[in-house]
C-alpha cells in the first residue's frame, strides 16, 4: 500500500473497465484504512462475484467489501408501438 489511495482506486476502476469478465465502468470505489468499498450495479451474479475477484487481484493488500448488487432485469424489454 505504498501508492496513494486515490492512484489505487483508479487503476481498480481501469482494470473493472477493461477486464472482461467484469467490463463495468458504473462501479464506485471508496477506501478507508486498508479496507477498499465497491458499490454499484451489476448484471449476474457472476459479474458481481468477478468484481470480487478483479478488485483482489489488483489490490491484494487491501480487504475487499463487495457490496455491489445485481440489478434484474425484464426479460423483454418493453416496446411502445405508436399507431
Amino acid at each position: 500500500m505504498n501508492e496513494p489511495e486515490d492512484y489505487a482506486i483508479q487503476r481498480l476502476r481501469d482494470a473493472l473497465a477493461a477486464d472482461e469478465r467484469v467490463a463495468e465502468m458504473g462501479i464506485q470505489v471508496r477506501m478507508a484504512a486498508g479496507k477498499a468499498f465497491l458499490t454499484g450495479q451489476v448484471a449476474t451474479p457472476e459479474r458481481q462475484q468477478a468484481v470480487g475477484a478483479v478488485a483482489a487481484e489488483v489490490l491484494p493488500d487491501y480487504e475487499i467489501h463487495n457490496e455491489t448488487v445485481v440489478t434484474v432485469m425484464a426479460d423483454q424489454p418493453r416496446v411502445e408501438k405508436i399507431k
